[in-house]
């Protein structure tokens, strides 16, 4: 993957929660480099350098959003040294899942540090060793075909610094829940919608609690939609703020509206508008407004 970025929620909006879900530093490296075996009709195991998102806490319908929060939930993406292996910085994991019907189930094991943060633009692959291991596991409910229902629980097997009694060390663990389906359809399109909701060890992540959602209407060609995303920080992290000069409010909230439109086949154009309350939890910044329009290209092959 060629990223090409200036960190634009770092020196422009300020956000936490990262308004687009491509913002990252310049580099190319490897996202995903994996070997997949099936064992019998039911089940797989999966060994390499993995996107944990394209694994566990996938948000299908909120993926038609840009916000970052929409794609995995702030209080599991703030984990770690330098995040759980997500984009942009992937780790080496072993992941093993099984289904039957309309139930699933998906385990995995992760390095428990991405990268390395001295050096944002460099691959590491390494076992889990010095830094520990992350481990996720996670259940899929599936009552129908345009629904579903997913819980989830994350915990890594080193412990961390606590946010405000350092040197002091406490475990990283935490839940979440989804749920999505469709809501009605109609001659010109679908109406879907999804909320999800999770929860952090506080004493070592800042976001202590997250809920998000929101609804989608139209089809592949066009579709519009509103959503929400509300990160609230723990007292051990509003604390952590303080001590930095900080007047840290309790949470950070983020209103988005999007519209994707095929213009031809390949090309996507997606403008967006989102309203950012309480940027960085930091109740002396003003709120942002962010406009934007993203395009999108595919080309394929036969």
């Amino acid at each position: 993957m060629l990223l090409h970025g200036n960190s634009f929620s770092e020196n422009f909006v300020r956000d936490g929660q990262v308004v687009s879900n491509v913002d990252a530093g310049s580099t190319v490296r490897p996202i995903e480099i994996w070997a997949k075996a099936n064992i019998g009709e039911k089940a797989y195991a999966k060994l390499g350098v993995i996107d944990l998102n394209s694994e566990f806490d996938v948000q299908d319908v909120g993926g038609h959003f840009i916000n970052s929060s929409h794609g995995i939930g702030p209080d599991f993406s703030q984990s770690g040294l330098n995040g759980p292996s997500i984009f942009p910085n992937t780790s080496f994991g072993l992941v093993g899942g099984f289904s039957d019907g309309g139930l699933a189930v998906r385990l995995g094991a992760f390095d428990a540090l991405p990268g390395t943060p001295d050096h944002p633009g460099r691959l590491v692959v390494r076992l889990p060793g010095d830094y520990g291991a992350l481990l996720v596991g996670e259940v899929e409910l599936q009552p129908a075909e345009d629904a579903k229902f997913v819980l989830g629980a994350w915990h890594y097997t080193k412990p961390f610094e606590m946010l405000t009694a350092s040197p002091q060390t406490a475990n990283s663990s935490g839940i979440y829940a989804l749920l999505q389906g469709r809501l009605a359809e109609s001659g010109s399109g679908n109406l879907d919608g999804w909320i999800r909701t999770g929860a952090a060890s506080s004493a070592v992540n800042p976001i202590a609690h997250y809920v998000g959602g929101g609804l989608t209407f139209g089809s592949d060609d066009q579709r519009g939609g509103m959503a929400i995303a509300h990160a609230r920080l723990g007292e051990p992290g509003r604390r952590s703020l303080a001590l930095d000069g900080v007047r840290a409010a309790k949470a950070e909230t983020i209103i988005e509206a999007t519209y994707s439109h095929r213009v031809a086949e390949g090309v996507q154009v997606q403008p967006n508008v989102q309203y950012v309350i309480n940027p960085g939890w930091d109740q002396d910044r003003s709120d942002a407004l962010v406009v934007g329009i993203r395009l999108s290209f595919g080309i394929r092959f036969d």
